[in-house]
This record gives structure tokens, sequence and C-alpha cells, in this order.
């Protein structure tokens, strides 16, 4: 990083330079990830991280490393199923068409390309590269912006194309490997779009498997010390290291590796760990990134690390960093697009109050305010800021022979107030409200919780989970939703939810029961059953309280700001305790009446494919997004109507009537439908419709077949039809069992008579 430092990186820009690049544990973990996924047969990743994480940096280096031309994640020995070097395909994002960029990108004129002449191209380049033994490294960095032209311009095409290149590059017979990066979720661009198109771009997302990649605040400052330790630069007290340390753990804010802390103290020096991680975090929220930490550590910035007052603070600390972000980045702080304006605005109006109010030592309480609102905008709630920690680091770190009567002054002036629960110190602006006297009025106004189930409903809006290995395996979208409850619900409401992830709010707490019962659900219904309720309960009259007390607080905006920042850490205690818990020895999880073991998210997602393999074993394997869902688009319901309309009237006909070189949304479903499960094909007498020889679909068949059969000794309405094939262990999706069943009506269409209002129907119509 000496003389090769950049503080951007550019892959197309970039890729002969030689740039040094230290990889880290979180870059280490998905080139690992990458690697197992390709042995696996995942060959389409999108990387996903926040400005500035080093992604492109990451990119770059895999491309060198893939390409032999460096090592940085360890040799390649089978990582990629005997593939030694890759060929390399570099495309950086622009606001224009992906796909006459990507024309553009592998030699092809962008005017006259379509998708199938850009696939061919590629597969003649894989070729060229399969003869020298090689793979072939597809690379688009910065994707985010081929999202954003194709969601303003409602580009289908840009997003099918994407969905081709992953669907191709997945191809495990072949040697391709596919990397994007976004700056957020996939789904962040389409947020404009309507419900259906939203729908499509989750189909596309798909495609590509996510790779989270954020840098650990203590990972940059490693690196940052790697830096520090080669320059030439004042170092500052090295005996203060052991208190450096000390006063680092105290603070716990970045989750250090306390083994580690001594070490990255001291090549980081003057720079402490705190300062350095507040600046960190404050430079990506300015919109910036850890590219400016190395540029702030390598230049002579006004107010840098190489440039601040020694003679009063003997480590650049956090007053200084407070100093520097309001010197270099001010119009963002100061601006409405700051997310945090409103705190920072009150570090402003304490550091007022402070020359306003404080006659002596006034130096050393700006220091104090400066470093206590830093920390309360970037610290996690797990800071502790008491008057101990104060005194450590105000000594240590900026010189102040007495911390504590400095804090007391600012008691005294109402600038600070301690947070007891918190454990911290706050900035306050003043008020003479009796913040004890009115929650003890509240506790003997507002009756304990005793009913939780109401309040936690009233509380808590959960999203749907997708199952995304139950969808891809049978091609069947999957959902679950969220319910709460005081006993096991054991039914499910028809329509497009599968499940019912369970949680269960009870005392005293009887898993017994709830093992007994749900050994008797054939639906698929996960139970989670909480044991913290006393906790929950307490928690929940705090908020209580706290919302009466803000009610009563009409004129003093001080008070009412301090009492809303108590409701909040509240409702946030709620969050931890019901939405962390689900994932702690705290619940019991419980299918089918064993209990499973689930300790994360991704532990919940595959025992809930899990359970929907389990009951709805019957299901055909179907993969067309046009028809296999719940609601169809106007275009797909068009569509089914031509198919139906070619069915009756071609049914004896080769592709019953499809013009060879066309296909229209109605062909695409006759021929994942009809054709590819083997209800319509060729037979000795031509063409016709039969049992499907697609066994997934036999179950199914039979079903129908029992119905028929069924209507011999009396008439059956069609709707118990609907009601067995909508129903487990079928359980189609809306959408594909409104066109199976007339499918299945023109198929047997000489075995039985139909009835409408009107009477006998002799024929069958559109």
């Amino acid at each position: 990083m000496e003389s090769s430092f950049t503080p951007s990186v550019n892959i197309v820009r970039d890729r002969e330079k030689k740039l040094t690049y230290l990889p880290t544990g979180n870059s280490r973990r998905v080139y690992e990830q990458i690697a197992t996924g390709f042995r696996t047969g995942t060959r389409s990743f999108n990387i996903i991280g926040s400005y500035g994480t080093g992604k492109s940096a990451f990119l770059w280096a895999i491309e060198r490393q893939l390409s032999n031309r460096a090592t940085y994640f360890g040799p390649i020995n089978g990582h990629f199923n005997g593939v030694r070097r890759f060929e390399t395909l570099n495309i950086i994002g622009e606001y224009d068409s992906i796909v006459n960029s990507f024309a553009r990108g592998i030699g092809l004129n962008a005017r006259r390309v379509n998708e199938q002449l850009i696939l061919k191209k590629l597969a003649s380049e894989h070729e060229k590269a399969a003869k020298k033994k090689s793979g072939l490294l597809i690379v688009i960095d910065e994707l985010g912006k081929f999202l954003e032209y194709a969601a303003s311009k409602e580009g289908e095409r840009e997003l099918y194309f994407i969905q081709q290149l992953a669907e191709f590059c997945n191809d495990s017979s072949m040697r391709f490997l596919l990397l994007t990066s976004l700056h957020q979720g996939f789904d962040s661009y389409a947020r404009r779009l309507d419900q259906v198109q939203r729908h499509e771009w989750e189909k596309v997302k798909g495609r590509l498997t996510e790779l989270p990649f954020n840098e650990q605040v203590d990972q940059l400052l490693y690196l940052a010390g790697e830096y520090l330790h080669t320059e030439t630069i004042e170092r500052g007290p090295t005996s203060s290291l052991e208190t450096i340390s000390s006063f680092t753990q105290k603070i716990c804010s970045y989750n250090f590796d306390v083994n580690k802390i001594s070490e990255i103290a001291k090549k980081l020096l003057p720079l402490e760990p705190i300062a350095a991680s507040v600046l960190t975090l404050a430079l990506q929220a300015c919109g910036q990134n850890e590219r400016s930490l190395f540029t702030f550590l390598s230049s002579h910035d006004y107010l840098g690390v190489r440039a601040f007052d020694r003679r009063s603070n003997p480590l650049y600390n956090l007053s200084c960093v407070y100093d520097y972000l309001i010197g270099n980045h001010y119009s963002f702080i100061a601006s409405r697009d700051n997310p945090r304006y409103v705190q920072w605005a009150a570090i402003q109006r304490a550091i007022e109050r402070v020359e306003g109010s404080i006659d002596t030592d006034t130096h050393n309480a700006l220091k104090l305010v400066k470093a206590i609102g830093l920390l309360n905008i970037f610290g996690l709630e797990s800071t502790r800021l008491d008057s101990d920690v104060l005194v450590e680091y105000g000594r240590t770190a900026m010189g102040i022979d007495d911390p504590l009567r400095v804090v007391k002054a600012l008691e005294d002036k109402k600038i600070l107030r301690f947070i007891h629960f918190k454990n911290r110190y706050v900035l306050f602006e003043g008020t003479d409200f009796d913040f004890s006297a009115a929650f003890a009025s509240a506790s003997s106004k507002v009756d304990p919780i005793s009913d939780v189930v109401p309040k936690l409903q009233s509380f808590f809006t959960f999203p749907v989970i997708r199952c995304k290995t139950a969808t891809m395996k049978r091609g069947t979208p999957r959902f679950f939703e969220y319910q709460i409850s005081h006993k096991p619900i054991t039914a499910l409401s028809a329509g497009e939810i599968d499940g019912i992830v369970n949680l269960i709010f009870s005392a005293p707490q009887n898993v017994g029961e709830v093992k007994t019962v749900s050994k008797g659900v054939h639906e698929a219904i996960v139970y989670c059953v909480f044991d913290n309720i006393v906790s929950i309960q307490n928690t929940l009259w705090d908020i209580d309280k706290s919302s009466a007390v803000l009610a009563s607080v009409t004129d003093d905006l001080v008070a009412r700001r301090e009492v809303k920042a108590i409701l909040d850490y509240q409702i946030q205690e709620l969050n931890r305790l019901v939405l962390n818990s689900m994932f702690a020895d705290s619940v019991t999880w419980i299918f089918r009446g064993k209990e499973i073991p689930i300790h994360s998210q991704h532990d919940l997602n595959k025992y809930l494919s899990l359970a929907i393999e389990r009951i709805y074993d019957e299901t055909p394997t179907f993969h067309n997004e046009l028809i296999n869902r719940h609601h169809l688009p106007p275009a797909v319901v068009t569509a089914r109507r031509n198919l139906i309309e070619k069915l009756i009237a071609n049914w004896d006909r080769e592709d019953i009537g499809f013009p060879k070189d066309k296909f229209p949304a109605e062909k695409t479903i006759y021929l994942t439908l009809l054709q590819n499960t083997g209800i319509h094909k060729k037979r000795r007498d031509g063409w016709s419709l039969g049992k499907p020889s697609d066994k997934t679909f036999h179950p199914l068949w039979s079903r129908c077949e029992a119905f028929m059969a069924g209507t011999k000794s009396t008439r059956k309405s069609i709707a118990d039809l609907f009601e067995i094939v909508l129903s487990r262990p079928l359980k189609l999706k809306k959408g594909l069992a409104e066109i199976w069943v007339p499918i299945f009506l023109i198929i047997k269409r000489e075995d039985y008579a139909l009835f409408g209002e009107q009477g006998y129907i002799p024929y069958l119509t559109r």
C-alpha cells in the first residue's frame, strides 16, 4: 500500500497497474464462497456491500488471482474444478442499456446486436479459452447503474438479459464465472415499480447468489495501522498504550478483538482506536468510504492526523476528529441530506452553550462535548461512557488534567446528562422537568401487562418469508408468514401463504403441550415458543409508562425529546427480546412434535423448506414463472386464454399450430406445461393429449382422475376439483390451477358430461 496506494480502483482502467492489495478476513471468506459455489455448480454471484467497502478492489484482486498474475488468496489448487486460469471480460456499469454496454465490451456492434448474438459470442470466447484449458471470468462492477437505467425505462429486456446471462454462466458443463457488484440489495432498485414488475426483479435476483461484502471497522483499522506503520510520522507517547487499550475495551463500541487492541493501537499512533473508528464511520456517513480514510492518513489535510495541535492533544482524539469533519465536510454535515443532521445540530448547540456558560476550562469542556456527541452518533447501544471512562479517556487522549471536574461542571449547567439504563453520558439541552417523579406517577396509573399478544401484534409487522430452496427445487413459489398467538395455531387459511411461523407467547410456558398439539397438525406450521415472557411484559409496561409520560408533556420540548429517546430505547429493547431472541436459547422451535435446532435465519429458511417438502410432497416440478404464481398479470391472463383457444382448435396438430419461428407467451406456457411434460406428444396415430410422462405430475393426474371417477355416482362441482388441486398435498398456485383444470377437462372431454347454469354443455369453447 506504500507507493502503489490509490484512493479508488477501476477494474478496467487499473487492470494492468501494480497496486498493493491486502486481503482481509472478509475478502478471503467471499473468495472461498465463490470457489465453493463454483465446485458445486453455482457460477453467478452478486457481491453486495455499502459504498467503499472495497468491492472494486476485491474484483481487481480476484481477476489478477484467477488470471495467474498474482496470489492474494492462496494458490489455485482444485478450487475451481481443475480450472487453473481464467480469461477475463471486465464491464463497468453506466446509466445505459446493459445489452448495449455488454455488446461493446465484447466487440459487437451495439446497434445491431441482440441477446442471442451476445451469448453466441460468449460461447465462442469460452470455446477459445477451453482450448487453452482456461475458464472465462465475466466481471460487471457497478451493476446498480444498469439497474437504475432498467428501472427508469421499465427495461424488461435489460432484466431478461441479466437472467439469461446468469443462467448461461450457471451451466455446470461450462467454465464460466460471473461476478457482479451492487451497493445495495437488488430489490432497492425496484422500489418505484409496481408489484408485478417487482416480482420480475425478484425472479432475476434469484439467478445470482448474493454474497455480503462489508468490512468490519476493526479490519479497516488493521489496514490503516499497516499503512501508518510504514509512514514517517511523529508517533506520540507509546507509554500510554496500556491505557489506550484499557479505555478502548471499556468503551467497547466496535467489537474489537481484545487480543489485537494493543497491536492496532501501537501501529495507529498518533491516532487512537476510538477516534479512528468514529472517523471511519463518519466518512462513510458523509458519502465517503474507507478510501477517504486512507486519503486522510496519506494527506496533509487541514486539521488532519499530520497537522493537529499536539501541544493540547497528546493523541489524535475524538475532538480532533470532530474539528476535522467540520473543517472538511461541513457542507454535508450541515445539509438536510445528512440523515444524522439533528444529532450534529445538537452537538453544535451544546458547543454554543459551553461557550456561553462555562467560564473556566472552556477548551477542555468543548473537547469532552465533541467526544460525547460523536460517540452518541456513531457508538453502539452497548457503548459504555460513564465518568470512569471519560476520566481515563480525557487524561490519556485529550491531555485534560482533571476530566471529572469538567464533567461535573457540564452536568451542573445541564449540558450533559447521565442515562443510567444506558450507562452513558449524553448531550442535554436542559429542562426543569422532574423525570423521576413523572415516571413514578405513571407506574401507579398504568396497569402492568398481563396479556402480551395483543400488544406484540400492534408492534410487529413481520415480512413474508420466501422459501428459496423449496421454490428453486420444484418451481412453485412457497411463502410463510409470521403469526403471534397464546396457543398453537393448527389451521392454515386458503390463499397464497403456504405455511406459518407461529410465535407463541404464554405464561407459564408448556413446551410439552405445543409438541403434543403440533404432532397432530398436518399443515406447514413451525412453532417458536418463547420463555422470556416476564422480560417482555416488563418492557411493554415500560413502553406504556413512557407513552403516558410523553402524552403528559406538552410545552417542554426538551423534556419531550428526552422522554421520546427513552421510549425509542425501550422499543429497541422489545425488538431485541422478540426478534433477536428468536435464534437464542430462550426459545424452543418445534415441528410435527419434535424440537428442531434453529439458531439463525439460515437455519430457519432451511427447515421451512423441509416443512414444505414434507407437507406438499405431491406438488409437481414445474418451472415457469409466467403462470406458476398466485396472481397472474393481465398479459398472462390473455396468453392463457389464447392457449386454451388453440388447444381446443388444434389439439391434434404439432405444437398445436404455433409457428416454429415465433415465441409468444402462450407458446412458452405450452412448451413447459404440455410438451415438456409429455401431455401433448406425437403417438402412433398422430399428435394427441394424454397422461403426462413427467413422473412428478403423476400425483396431480391421479387425484384429478379420482375426482372424475367420483362423478359416476353423483354430480360434482368443478369448484371441488379446484379445491383438490389448491389444497395439500398438491397446493398448486392459483395461476397454475386456473390453467391446469381447463386443460385436464379438455384432455378428458369424452369422459364426462358438463352442465352450466343453462343446462348441458355439449361443446367446450374458449
